[in-house]
């Protein structure tokens, strides 16, 4: 009787599989957050940089230079996923934080580095430089999808933004805070 109960749940797991979602992204890739924070072209001197959204595939090229002042010791990252749902954002689905944020911003695996941060060129020096004030993030030119693969549990099917804040701390002290905004809709992917 064991035998047929692990032979169940063991064919459940390989049966069982996630659903795949494409991420559309609107025309306009950056928005900036309505709470009056620097956005990323405040920070960023994107005059060599081409970023196009075509449906889920974000095409990037060249470089884009931080002008960001911030005289910051350590940075945090937080990443908020939220669905528009009868004319509001609602509270987020997903969250995702990084208390220090520079130590772990190469580290493969991570959704900044898997989506964007792993076409940086030269890396070791732009890791070396983590956000500061000069840093130039030169990228390899590409078309990444933007497809979130095997989700479980939740049908993220809609409207939906990407809310990325990073927080600069001077010590203890919260320094003027970076906010933006990439837009767009869920599609079950085919």
């Amino acid at each position: 009787m064991n035998y047929l109960l692990i032979a169940s749940l063991v064919s459940m797991v390989f049966v069982c599989q996630g659903t795949d979602y494409e991420f559309l992204l609107d025309k306009d890739i950056f928005y900036e957050c309505p709470d009056n924070n620097l956005g990323v072209l405040d920070i960023a001197d994107m005059t060599n940089m081409t970023m196009s959204a075509n449906g889920a595939k974000l095409h990037v090229e060249g470089s884009m230079t931080l002008n960001w002042d911030s005289k910051a010791t350590r940075y945090e990252l937080t990443a908020t996923l939220h669905r528009f749902s009868n004319g509001v954002w609602e509270s987020p689905v997903i969250t995702v934080k990084e208390q220090d944020f520079c130590p772990v911003m190469y580290t493969k695996g991570k959704y900044w580095y898997t989506y964007f941060l792993s076409y940086v060129l030269d890396e070791e020096k732009a890791k070396e430089q983590c956000l500061n004030y000069g840093t130039v993030l030169a990228f390899k030119p590409h078309d990444q999808d933007c497809v979130f693969p095997n989700v479980y549990g939740m049908n993220l099917s809609g409207r939906y933004k990407i809310k990325i804040v990073i927080v600069p701390y001077e010590g203890k002290n919260i320094l003027q805070e970076l906010c933006m905004e990439i837009r767009g809709e869920f599609v079950k992917r085919k």
